[in-house]
């Protein structure tokens, strides 16, 4: 408890009284906010005489402490509160850590070996203690997820821990293949043992849908901050273009409303208009290479969408519509780019891809859908030019020629009373691009 001038070594002195943060004398100091104090050290009978050149230092520990390069190894710091504590460079090795509420605090080099934990301890999220060489109190309990309810506004779940990655698989049907977690994105990071996961149920237009919840200590998703830019990496296209007349543009009026959780109302994706008279002389190829993660059945045109991650770039999930697939390409398959793993559905709808990319915000894995041509080497985008197309911008709707000519839309509907663009579609801004002969 004695801070050392001469050798600079920090000892902890618990102040858990945070009325004396306040005071300040002419022999003694405290930080307010970070409420930790400091004060001159005497000869206990040489009152008048001089100071010697140690000062007691006492640090406050408990929410929003500041501790940044305190020593507390081995001390007993169970049960304590240091929510949204400073950490940084301290030293907890030795420590006992049972129940102790870690949750939003600062852990930037902070020592930890052999520091003791329990499931009562609540961490910052994705902090995984084996990483940092702790050790369990206690044996791990099974881990266990129960869905405990289902609402229109989502499911609720029960858990037999916290701190766990929860996640929602369905299937329409109980004899066919369960999508998992990573498809539709419905995961979370749950902090406590019980709580619930959005999802909603009203607007999904399925006759009938089955869920399930999975439970995961470590993530069960890839992702990306959404912050980070878009990366051009496709280098193979996923359909013959040379048998392709026109696209619509990313946020087009065409189709129907297929958006993201950032923005809504809007095709954001690409629709690609055959031009041989029989369409399922078109081929469909694996842009990337990649795993196929999702192949779902349309019932109503007798096709399938598949869904595709990227091994290089894995949060990102290339989706591909309306086409028959190979026999070879089963769920889970591996495929490299350019490989043919079908071709067109049928005369009845055209092909359509969107490009997926898994970003997280706050612990809830949220879907940002880019363009096909955000995403493309120029290499690659060059089989374009030489179709008429000069720039990307032109495959695009920006975002904000869309909020300055909002659609309307009813579920995935867009509503009749939206004006027709030239061209067809609706909205004010042409939604299709028309390609010159190759």
């Amino acid at each position: 408890m004695i801070y050392d001038i001469a050798d600079e070594k920090h000892y902890a002195l618990f102040v858990d009284d945070p009325d004396i943060a306040p005071t300040k004398r002419s022999d003694h100091w405290a930080h307010v906010s970070g409420r930790n104090v400091a004060w001159f050290s005497q000869y206990v009978w040489g009152y008048g005489t001089p100071y010697s050149d140690e000062i007691a230092v006492g640090y406050w520990v408990g929410q929003g402490a500041n501790l940044k390069n305190v020593d507390l190894s081995n001390e007993d710091l169970s049960d304590l509160d240091l929510s949204d504590a400073d950490l940084t460079g301290a030293d907890l090795s030795g420590a006992d850590l049972t129940g102790t509420d870690f949750s939003g605090a600062t852990l930037s080099g902070t020592i930890f070996s052999n520091a003791i934990y329990d499931t009562t301890t609540v961490m910052p999220m994705s902090f995984v203690p084996g990483d940092y060489e702790m050790i369990s109190f206690s044996a791990p309990s099974p881990l266990s997820v129960e869905l405990t309810g289902i609402s229109m506004e989502g499911v609720s779940y029960s858990n037999s821990m916290s701190n766990i990655y929860v996640g929602v698989e369905y299937t329409q049907s109980l004899t066919a293949e369960w999508h998992d977690a990573e498809v539709q994105g419905v995961i979370l990071f749950a902090t406590n043992a019980v709580g619930s996961i959005p999802i909603p149920i009203g607007s999904i237009e399925m006759p009938q849908l089955f869920l399930r919840l999975v439970g995961a200590t470590n993530s069960i998703w890839d992702s990306t901050a959404y912050t980070n830019p878009v990366v051009q990496f496709v280098q193979s296209d996923y359909i013959d273009l040379d048998k392709i007349e026109w696209i619509s543009k990313f946020r087009s009026g065409m189709g129907h409303d297929y958006s993201d959780d950032f923005e809504s109302c809007s095709s954001m994706k690409h629709y690609y208009q055959p031009s041989v008279s029989n369409w399922t002389d078109v081929g469909i190829y694996a842009p990337v290479d990649g795993t196929i993660l999702s192949i779902e059945n349309n019932e109503e045109f007798g096709d399938v969408t598949v869904m595709i991650k990227s091994d290089d770039h894995p949060a990102y999930k290339f989706i591909l519509f309306h086409l028959q697939l190979e026999p070879s390409i089963t769920n889970g398959a591996s495929v490299v780019a350019g490989q043919a793993i079908g071709y067109h559905g049928s005369n009845d709808t055209i092909s359509d891809i969107a490009v997926r990319i898994s970003t997280e915000d706050d612990g809830i894995l949220q879907h940002r859908l880019v363009s096909y041509f955000d995403v493309m080497t120029d290499g690659l985008f060059s089989n374009y030019v030489a179709r008429g197309v000069s720039d990307r911008s032109e495959m695009i709707i920006s975002y904000e020629d869309r909020t300055n000519d909002m659609l309307i839309c009813s579920g995935e509907t867009f509503v009749t009373n939206n004006v027709i663009a030239p061209g067809g579609g609706y909205g004010n801004i042409t939604n299709k691009v028309e390609l010159s002969t190759p």
